[in-house]
Order: C-alpha cells, then sequence, then structure tokens
C-alpha cells in the first residue's frame, strides 16, 4: 500500500498509512526498494519530503535514508542513478551521507580491521584483501548474483552524465532547496486520486 501511494502520488493515501503505522521500510518484490527509494526513482518529491519528515519525526531517519535495496542502492544511488536533481538536494538537507555509506559496513571493517592487526604481516595483508572483498560485494540470494557496492552515488550520476548532480555532490553547499519548477510541478494537484 505504501509503495502504490508513493507510484500513484497520493499523499493523503501516504499520510493516513503512515499515520496508522504502516511499515515504511518494507521492500518490493522487484528490487527491494522501500517507499522512500520508490519515491526518489520516480522523482515523487512531496512523498519524499512526507516520509523524510516523518523519519525525522519518529527518529528513524538515519534508517530511512541508508536503508539498501537488493542492489545495495541507498536512495541517493537511485537519486544520482535516476537523475533526480530535487530528490537529491532534498536528502541533502536530511544530512544524507553523499557517498551512499551505511555506517554499520564501516564500522564492521573497522572490527575485523582491528582483529587481525596482530596477524604476521604475510597472513594480515591476505587478510585483509578477504575483509575488502567481502565488504565490497553483496551477494542477492534470491537470484543467486553478486554486485559490487563500492560504487558511490557520484560514481553513478558521472558514469550517467548527469552533471549538475556531479556538481551538487562533489559542493561543499549544505543547505539545498528543491527548484522552483519541481515545486510548482508537485502543487498543481492535491495528490488524492
Amino acid at each position: 500500500a505504501m509503495h502504490i501511494s508513493v507510484v500513484n502520488n497520493n499523499y493523503s493515501a501516504l499520510l493516513r498509512l503512515l499515520h496508522h503505522k504502516c511499515d515504511m521500510f518494507v521492500n518490493d518484490k522487484e528490487n527491494g526498494h522501500t517507499p522512500i527509494h520508490t519515491a526518489c526513482e520516480l522523482d515523487r518529491i512531496e512523498c519524499l519530503k512526507i516520509l523524510l519528515h516523518h523519519s525525522l519525526e519518529n527518529q528513524m531517519l538515519h534508517e530511512a535514508v541508508s536503508c539498501r535495496n537488493k542492489f545495495y542502492y541507498t536512495p541517493l544511488h537511485v537519486c544520482a542513478e535516476e537523475n533526480r536533481l530535487d530528490c537529491v538536494k532534498l536528502l541533502m538537507n536530511y544530512q544524507v551521507d553523499k557517498n551512499g555509506y551505511v555506517e554499520e559496513i564501516m564500522d564492521d571493517y573497522n572490527v575485523m580491521m582491528a582483529e587481525i592487526a596482530e596477524l604476521p604481516e604475510k597472513k594480515r595483508q591476505q587478510r585483509e584483501m578477504e575483509i575488502v572483498k567481502k565488504l565490497d560485494t553483496y551477494y542477492d540470494e534470491d537470484n543467486g548474483i553478486e554486485y559490487l557496492q563500492v560504487t558511490t552515488p557520484l560514481h553513478l550520476a558521472a558514469k550517467q552524465g548527469y552533471l549538475k548532480i556531479v556538481e551538487l555532490l562533489i559542493s561543499k553547499e549544505e543547505n539545498c532547496e528543491p527548484t522552483e519548477d519541481a515545486a510548482q510541478e508537485h502543487h498543481d494537484g492535491d495528490g488524492i486520486d
């Protein structure tokens, strides 16, 4: 229901579902998107605003902006790949990690590296390579496919030639507001089907 509300850009249904505590981290079957991923993919800026605001109010913002789909992409990765400039700006206003890293991955890395620090050098180097490979790949058990997860949103935007997103991701700009065109486009209707 959450995904359908986002797909249809139905703000009132989305608000009702959130009010009734529907799971905003439910993954769709096709690609493992959460409703936030879907909002980013389809450029549903108003739905994204609602979901981010709800996440912030319920102290789930970190989980909301760092959740991964089955390709190990965060919502920011999806925005960068789909050229969703206004969604990128909105996510950046919520202090999303521009690199798309999840804190837990780095914590795991640091713990593993500390565990092998005392090994002899040759053994330690071999183990480091194994750890980096493990952290740099994601295995999709459903499809039996291994994906690299080192691709950052910046890599995706650059590969696609989305220069405005590249510029935004490498800028030091703190406050990024969606463009007026996007705001007007999303306020033309009331969002109710």
